[in-house]
């Protein structure tokens, strides 16, 4: 999708506001309580680049299912830890999908978004009475508090996504999408994913991210084969019935509008070009 130079440098100008004035009142409502070079918050870092390299495609919509990460570090470091993870996996999330030049706003629109995630999930957690390092491990309070914290997170990224659409890209997409009902379904399953590794984390330290993220990762994997395989027979059957109707037509015009119009449809394309070669006898 296309945005105009205007809203590209609109958004460079809200980023260049909200990304130092975010960070700043993450440190101030919750300050690290230890140094970012800390060995475990810089494993975890590893283990989210990773997961974050593995997103699944739904109906050519790519998900990254790093919230359980996010979940375990805002629990265990506090908000502004919370808030460098999540810049992070937006930053290596968008290399893996790749971004032209004209697309490189996506960087900042991405990032000052995460930045009103991180930062209204945080306070949400914090004016429902959570704390850190004084809550137990096992405890119905910081269940509850853990799901406020999820549910405020899976919302407030909705609607930003939500609003960007008509304001940025001009197109508007109805709240309740495929899209949010994936994401609705992934935030379910992480919650307890994300209690399970701050759990065993405060235990066994470092090795719970092997009980807890090789199946994950594992998953994932199973998951983008299945996809693949799955695309490729779709594509394979259109082949097929994009072959059965070409040999119905007898003019050359009529064969070509039908290869185009199922291209399309099979494909995402913005342009399609058609080059007829004229082979001269004699």
């Amino acid at each position: 999708m296309v945005v105009d130079k205007k809203r590209q440098l609109a958004i460079w100008i809200i980023w260049l506001i909200v990304f130092p004035t975010g960070l700043w009142l993450a440190y101030k409502i919750s300050p690290p309580t230890f140094h970012l070079t800390n060995v475990g918050y810089l494993f975890t870092l590893g283990i989210a680049c990773i997961v974050s390299l593995i997103p699944i495609v739904v109906g050519n919509i790519p998900f990254t299912v790093t919230q359980w990460i996010s979940l375990f570090v805002f629990l265990q470091y506090g908000l502004f830890a919370e808030m460098i993870l999540s810049q992070v996996i937006m930053f290596v999330a968008l290399l893996r999908v790749g971004r032209s030049k004209e697309e490189l706003f996506a960087f900042p629109l991405n990032s000052f978004m995460f930045i009103f995630v991180s930062l209204l999930s945080g306070l949400a957690y914090y004016f429902a009475g959570g704390v850190h390092f004084e809550t137990k491990l096992l405890s119905s309070e910081l269940f509850l508090l853990a799901t406020l914290y999820i549910f405020t997170y899976f919302i407030v990224n909705q609607f930003f996504y939500y609003i960007a659409g008509p304001i940025f890209y001009k197109v508007r997409d109805s709240f309740i999408s495929p899209a949010f009902l994936w994401e609705g379904f992934i935030h379910i399953i992480v919650l307890p994913v994300g209690m399970t590794l701050y759990f065993l984390y405060n235990v066994i330290w470092i090795s719970s991210f092997i009980l807890v993220s090789v199946p994950i990762i594992s998953t994932q994997l199973i998951l983008i084969m299945y996809n693949t395989t799955q695309e490729i027979n779709h594509n394979l059957q259109k082949a097929v019935e994009i072959g059965h109707r070409l040999t119905e037509r007898l003019k050359a015009e009529e064969v070509l509008d039908v290869f185009v119009e199922n291209l399309v449809a099979m494909f995402p394309v913005d342009y399609v070009f058609v080059f007829t070669i004229k082979i001269m006898n004699g």
